[in-house]
């Protein structure tokens, strides 16, 4: 069995990734107490995993959450062990379908606020490439492809003449490039 001792010597290893921004200790020293050690001497130092896909896990299950206090936490913590942007942000890509739009987004923008926060971190954050996706021009021209397919021509020249198309083209074209 673990000691308190032992418990606190293996926070003290992971200190310097720990955010020191938590109100934890003011509102409850004694939470602060209990919850530290079990957290990040007994939890984060259990074998099977190491810091990093802790951190990947605890991030994932922090979006699902929903919690802004633990994911902006977490994302400190993942950002401070070596953890870049672009995988942060990949996390949130990944989570896409299985977590959901609005939890996924919300991580989204947690992530760059936290990102915000220190310049090293903003130097650090490419933009995510999605070659893979189809440009819109792309997605236009596959829509009228298929519109003609389904409808025939006569049926795609009225979509791409109607009244929407003449007087909000990038509205229009944007919502036809998903269709």
């Amino acid at each position: 069995m673990t000691t308190p001792d032992e418990l606190s010597r293996r926070t003290h290893q992971l200190q310097a990734y720990l955010p020191v921004n938590s109100d934890i200790p003011s509102i409850s020293p004694d939470y602060a107490r209990i919850q530290t050690p079990l957290m990040w001497g007994g939890i984060w130092q259990a074998s099977g995993l190491d810091l990093k896909l802790r951190s990947f896990a605890t991030i994932s299950a922090q979006c699902v959450n929903g919690w802004d206090f633990g994911l902006q936490h977490q994302i400190r913590v993942g950002l401070t062990m070596g953890m870049t942007p672009l995988q942060i942000k990949g996390i949130f890509i990944q989570l896409l379908f299985y977590a959901g739009i609005p939890a996924t987004v919300h991580g989204l923008l947690q992530a760059q606020t936290v990102i915000n926060e220190r310049e090293d971190w903003k130097a650090a954050d490419v933009p995510l490439e999605a070659d893979w996706l189809d440009t819109l021009e792309a997605k236009l021209e596959r829509g009228s492809e298929i519109r003609r397919a389904l409808w025939g021509e006569p049926a795609n020249r009225e979509v791409e003449d109607s009244l929407a198309q003449r007087l909000v083209p990038e509205a229009s074209d944007i919502v036809d490039g998903y269709n």
